[in-house]
C-alpha cells in the first residue's frame, strides 16, 4: 500500500516555504535601504505584497478604483503598440503559489511599468503612494533579481510540476501514476538540496 498526499498541495506548500525563506533573505540583504525609505510607502520584499500592489496598479481589468490599469493599457498601446504584456494573476484568493506565478509577468512587464510610473510620478501634484511604492520596488536591483529568479523557477520547475500533477491521471498507459509522481518530487528535492 502507498500513502499519497495531494501533489498540488505539496508543491504549493514547498513553494510557499521557499518564498518565506527568500523573503527573509532578501529583507536581510536590503535592511539598511528599507530603513531609509519612508514607512508610508509600505515598501516590502514580500513578493505576495508586491503582487497585490502590482495587481492594484496595473490590472488591465481595472478592478481597483485607485489603480491605473486602463490608463496603463492606453499608454502602452500608444507608446509600444507591439509590446507583449504578460497577464498578472489576480492577487485575491488563497493560492500559495500566486507570487511564484506572478513573478514572470512582473519581471517581463517591469521596464514598461517603470517608464509608466516615472511619467506618472513626474506629474505635478502626484502623491500616489501605490505608484511610489511600486516604483521603489521595481527599480530595486535586488527585487529585479528576485523576480527574475522566480520567473526562471516558475518556468523550469513550477509549470512542469503543475502540469505533471494535473495530467498524471491520463498517463496510465505509459506506466505513470500518482506513485511515480514521487520521482518527480524527489528530483525537485535533490535539485534544491544540491
Amino acid at each position: 500500500t502507498h500513502k499519497i498526499d495531494c501533489a498540488n498541495h505539496t508543491r504549493c506548500v514547498v513553494v510557499k516555504n521557499q518564498m518565506i525563506a527568500l523573503n527573509e533573505h532578501t529583507t536581510e540583504l536590503v535592511k539598511d535601504s528599507i530603513d531609509n525609505i519612508a514607512p508610508i510607502l509600505r515598501v516590502t520584499t514580500s513578493l505576495d505584497n508586491v503582487l497585490i500592489a502590482f495587481d492594484k496598479e496595473f490590472s488591465l481589468c481595472a478592478n481597483y478604483p485607485k489603480g491605473h490599469g486602463e490608463k496603463f493599457l492606453n499608454w502602452i498601446t500608444s507608446k509600444y503598440p507591439d509590446a507583449m504584456l504578460f497577464h498578472v494573476e489576480r492577487s485575491g484568493g488563497g493560492r500559495q503559489d500566486l507570487a511564484l506565478m506572478a513573478s514572470l509577468p512582473i519581471y517581463w512587464n517591469r521596464e514598461w511599468c517603470v517608464q509608466f510610473l516615472d511619467e506618472q510620478l513626474r506629474a505635478p501634484g502626484n502623491e500616489n503612494i501605490l505608484q511610489k511604492n511600486l516604483f521603489t520596488i521595481l527599480t530595486s536591483s535586488e527585487m529585479v533579481a528576485v523576480t527574475r529568479l522566480l520567473a526562471i523557477y516558475h518556468i523550469a520547475i513550477g509549470m512542469p510540476l503543475r502540469y505533471l500533477t494535473g495530467k498524471t491521471h491520463e498517463w496510465k498507459e505509459h506506466d505513470w501514476g500518482v506513485v511515480e509522481l514521487g520521482r518527480a518530487f524527489d528530483c525537485w528535492y535533490n535539485a534544491m538540496v544540491h
